[in-house]
């Protein structure tokens, strides 16, 4: 069996400088468990993909850069046969933050959101009003690192609207209602093996901050959670 280890083209360039580097973690377990792998570049066109057997799609972190690229890379390996870890349809839907659309549909609440097409104008002022907020957050519906994602108040809308308008006129957007407990508290991250809960991490941003992606956080921390915490919800009825 051989094994590609996906990463991405600047790698390295998101990884946290606070924290062992997880490519130089992985590698050790990797070579502990004498398997044959080797890292690759998922857009590095010299790649000969059938030589692998399975694909273990670890960091691809610039994918919402070249989203486009991306996705045909994806249809390219889903039609080679290979095996991926995780399931390539399941990384292709979570690419995009419409996926919390089919959430809600199928019952399971969110945080509000309002979804703007790219180069459409945003009701930003009936969307405060909607939300019952003086605070939102504007984000790409496909992202990653917090880019182009910031706190809106009704005073900063009117002051970054042409530079806000000029991004919207590149891709999608997504706006929500500013969660204060995330600034406050932090994100909690629960990680699940196989259906089988793990363990959990809390995030926290730093003072006057509210992103906890690790370029900004302050810390970050094990959490024992409780066990009703954890339970997965049973399926809604369609």
């Amino acid at each position: 069996m051989r094994i590609a280890v996906i990463t991405y083209e600047a790698r390295g360039s998101y990884s946290a400088s606070s924290v062992a580097d997880e490519d130089l973690v992985l590698e050790k377990i990797l070579n502990e468990l004498d398997l044959n792998f080797k890292f690759e570049i998922w857009s590095d066109k010299n790649v000969n993909w059938e030589n692998y057997s399975l694909i273990l799609l670890k960091s691809p972190w610039d994918y919402f850069d070249r989203y486009t690229e991306f996705l045909d890379w994806c249809r390219h390996i889903k039609d080679l046969g290979i095996p991926v870890y995780n399931s390539i349809d399941t990384v292709v839907w979570n690419s995009d933050k419409r996926y919390l659309k089919e959430i809600q549909e199928k019952g399971y609440p969110i945080v509000p959101t309002e979804f703007i097409e790219k180069s459409t104008l945003p009701d930003v002022e009936s969307i405060f009003r909607l939300f019952n907020t003086e605070n939102l957050v504007l984000k790409p519906t496909v992202s990653g690192g917090a880019k182009n994602t910031m706190k809106l108040s009704k005073a900063t809308w009117n002051e970054k609207k042409e530079s806000i308008l000029s991004l919207i006129r590149k891709e999608d957007f997504m706006l929500q209602p500013y969660v204060k407990e995330v600034a406050e508290v932090g994100e909690y991250s629960y990680l699940f093996f196989n259906g089988k809960y793990s363990h959990a991490i809390l995030k926290t941003a730093k003072s006057g901050d509210f992103r906890v992606q690790h370029f900004f956080w302050r810390k970050h921390q094990k959490y024992r959670a409780q066990r009703s915490s954890i339970a997965i919800p049973s399926k809604p009825s369609e």
